[in-house]
């Protein structure tokens, strides 16, 4: 005989998922809410009766007559310096490690809309839904935009390099701030070189010390440390440079994906600046999807699954598999992720492929029993964390060198897991229920202080 005390409801996302999920005649709004994101495996910002009945969240639901309800998805982003984190809603956010966002600025924040959080090596800076700018952090790094607030007004979206920052502004122009001579190379904060062509900008992308600009046409203008990127130097290069789609970095070159699935690199050719050992395999005939960058090498997903690599040798110095000793398992690959010195790639099958240095990742031996039905993988420097699984059966698989490569004593927390983020030597998962788990470094390790904080996200 059927419980006459659980009863069904639906639930749907904004997105049109609807889902049927029993409740019990005293489960409340708060645990519908629970029980919805176990069921659609994602965070929910909240859940509300669909015919807008007003339901107190601690009320059981079986006083009401209502049994549809719309969820909305919470929309986590995390950023990650290499000393500190950030993790925001359009309404919320919540920082811990050494560069925290001082109480005025969070004040600041809450006001308003929170659109993106970019990240230097030790800065932050958040753009704000009335077109304005905050930063925070260490001010050779970019925290001190003080300088040029007043031009910060209508900013749209804002990139970073190691040190300086980069808003586009609704107008299509670009401001530009950081300490311009911080590591003694670093040009990339001044942009005066080239302000008379910034115009029209779509998207502006960066590496370590040089920004390149993406215009409406599908040209590109860079500027910033000229062996890094920071100027078109070569007359092959400029002639090519058209029709770009989108831009990928290592730390001192770029590579723009043409509309036609071609590859033009330039800054270091040592660094992955220089791609003519494999062009046979980067032009329009052979067609790239995706370019991802290490320290100093990229790697293409090419489009019939297969990926290509160029640059600097991941593994020159330690042990690890090389691409060419690997590359014939890399078909249908989906996902590729870089730590500094290594790539690890999530083929179709949910299987994962390493190579590159050992002390980086490249090694994957000691956990490839573990790397089955593989979500996705993040990275920090120097180590890999895959998520493995969904929803409560999901785990969390670490590799590479510690401290970020040892999540032993987090394990056991490590499940239900939405996302993984990777800073220096730190990671983070947030899980549906809205609390993080933190392993790796000294600032990381302990995430009980800012759990509390991170229960707002899911309000």
């Amino acid at each position: 005989m059927a419980d006459v005390n659980v009863f069904e409801v639906h639930v749907s996302l904004t997105s049109g998922k609807r889902k049927k999920i029993e409740i019990s005649g005293d489960t409340t709004l708060n645990g519908l809410k629970a029980l919805s994101q176990h069921a659609f495996n994602c965070g929910l910002l909240k859940i509300f009766s669909t015919a807008y009945i007003p339901i107190p969240y601690e009320e059981p639901l079986s006083q009401f007559n209502v049994s549809e309800f719309t969820a909305v998805v919470v929309p986590v982003t995390m950023a990650a310096s290499f000393d500190s984190f950030a993790m925001y809603t359009y309404s919320n956010i919540v920082t811990w490690g050494k560069s925290v966002i001082p109480e005025q600025l969070d004040f600041q924040m809450r006001e308003h809309k929170i659109c993106k959080v970019a990240t230097t090596d030790y800065a932050f800076a958040a753009v704000l839904g009335n077109g304005s700018v905050v930063s925070w952090g260490k001010h050779h790094f970019g925290a001190d935009s003080s300088l040029v607030q007043h031009r910060l007004k209508k900013v749209k979206d804002i990139s970073a390099t190691r040190v300086s920052f980069c808003a586009l502004l609704e107008d299509g122009t670009v401001v530009t701030w950081g300490h311009p001579e911080a590591g003694g190379i670093d040009e990339s904060a001044d942009s005066s070189a080239v302000q008379d062509s910034l115009q029209n900008v779509k998207t502006v992308y960066a590496n370590g010390y040089a920004f390149a600009a993406l215009l409406e046409n599908g040209t590109v203008v860079p500027w910033g440390e000229i062996d890094s990127g920071g100027s078109l130097v070569s007359d092959h290069i400029k002639k090519y440079l058209k029709n770009v789609q989108t831009i990928a970095a290592t730390n001192n070159a770029f590579a723009a994906i043409r509309i036609d699935g071609s590859v033009i690199t330039w800054g270091d050719m040592e660094m992955g600046g220089d791609s003519s050992a494999v062009s046979h395999q980067l032009h329009s005939g052979v067609g790239v999807k995706e370019v991802v960058g290490a320290f100093g090498t990229f790697a293409a997903i090419l489009q019939d699954g297969t990926v290509t690599q160029w640059g600097r040798v991941p593994n020159l110095f330690d042990g690890g598999p090389m691409f060419s000793q690997i590359k014939s398992k890399l078909k249908n690959v989906k996902q590729i992720c870089a730590t500094e010195n290594a790539f690890a790639a999530v083929l179709e099958n949910g299987t994962v492929v390493t190579w590159g240095d050992d002390l980086a990742g490249g090694d994957s031996s000691t956990v490839q029993h573990r790397l089955v039905n593989v979500q996705s993988i993040s990275s920090s420097s120097l180590a890999f964390a895959a998520l493995v699984g969904v929803g409560i059966h999901s785990c969390v698989v670490t590799w590479g060198c510690p401290p970020s490569a040892d999540s032993s004593k987090v394990q056991d927390q490590l499940t239900n897991v939405l996302q993984v983020k990777g800073s220096v030597d730190s990671f983070v998962a947030f899980k549906a229920n809205g609390t993080v788990v933190t392993w790796g470094g000294d600032d990381m390790q302990e995430s009980s202080s800012v759990a509390e904080q991170l229960v707002p996200y899911l309000d």
